[in-house]
């Protein structure tokens, strides 16, 4: 939460600062801390954190219900989401960090690229999926999984758009 805090005082990572991980993290905290009271941030930051791991199980596993028989093995989305949830509260703290913030892109991003080929769906989840990757070095590999993701669902038209959209966004990313 302090380049967070940092981020709100109106410096910039990287540049007024110095930090060994990607921007992407106090960028998102940031908001947490400008949407909360000041004596509530930590709590708000918790509460935030909570939500990111229930999203990212719930994402997680309706994406795979995409491609597995979730529903023919009697496997409820909603009670594996659940469980996912505990799991990931029992081995993770609820802090800001890094991970939580990739994992929870990543699986949004997977989550929007199983709702369909069409341009919106590849377009958004392609930012969430380089959202994922610009809150963590080790999550370097998640836009080429995510577009064999696009191109094992939906061939190889909707393959080129992905990669469309990672080149033209990295672009815009190196340019700014």
């Amino acid at each position: 939460l302090a380049y967070s805090w940092r981020v709100l005082l109106g410096e910039l990572p990287h540049r007024d600062f110095i930090s060994v991980r990607p921007a992407m993290p106090a960028y998102i905290h940031a908001l947490v801390l400008l949407l909360t009271p000041e004596r509530l941030e930590m709590i708000g930051d918790r509460l935030f954190n909570y939500a990111m791991m229930t999203a990212s199980s719930y994402f997680l596993f309706a994406s795979l219900d995409r491609w597995l028989p979730l529903r023919k093995l009697h496997l409820n989305i909603y009670v594996m989401s659940a469980i996912g949830f505990i799991f990931s509260m029992h081995n993770f703290p609820a802090m800001a960090w890094t991970t939580t913030d990739g994992v929870f892109l990543f699986s949004l991003g997977l989550y929007l690229l199983t709702r369909g080929n069409d341009t919106r769906w590849i377009l958004l989840g392609m930012l969430a999926v380089l959202a994922g990757q610009l809150t963590k070095q080790s999550f370097i590999l998640m836009p080429p999984m995510a577009l064999v993701v696009v191109a094992v669902l939906y061939g190889w038209r909707a393959l080129l758009k992905a990669v469309g959209v990672l080149a033209a966004a990295s672009a815009i990313l190196t340019l700014w």
